[in-house]
């Protein structure tokens, strides 16, 4: 007779959601701070040379926001990881391929690595600690 108890989690879907917290958390407070200097932030996009300042930007908010709230809930985490992904890499593009500049270089490192965990989960999915079904 088996005497071990059957747990509800595994030990992994308690990972999952630390990475998904850890994840999500720098795309929201990303959103956050572009909603409260929008300024600042359109003025930055203007100096990287982008045209649709004002659209993009909206697009950029939306993404991060829905995005992180989505992978940080587990509430269909293939959609917001993807969304991610879709702002990511333009934003990576544009603003962080200047290779003389060492802060820049940190920042193409990172989110390459960022991409490499959104990848991840897009592929393992929320685990069992989630919203919805």
């Amino acid at each position: 007779m088996n005497t071990m108890v059957k747990r509800k989690f595994k030990h992994n879907d308690y990972v999952l959601l630390l990475s998904r917290i850890f994840i999500s958390g720098i795309f929201l407070m990303a959103g956050i701070n572009k909603i409260l200097n929008p300024s600042l932030i359109k003025d930055y996009m203007s100096s990287a040379g982008m045209v649709g300042v004002e659209v993009f930007y909206y697009f950029a908010v939306t993404f991060l926001i829905v995005g992180g709230l989505f992978v940080l809930t587990g509430y269909k985490l293939e959609v917001g990881a993807l969304m991610l992904a879709m702002f990511l890499i333009p934003a990576t593009l544009i603003f962080h391929l200047d290779f003389t500049d060492g802060a820049q270089i940190i920042s193409l490192q990172k989110n390459i690595a960022i991409l490499g965990g959104l990848f991840a989960l897009y592929t393992v999915g929320p685990g069992k600690i989630k919203l919805g079904k």
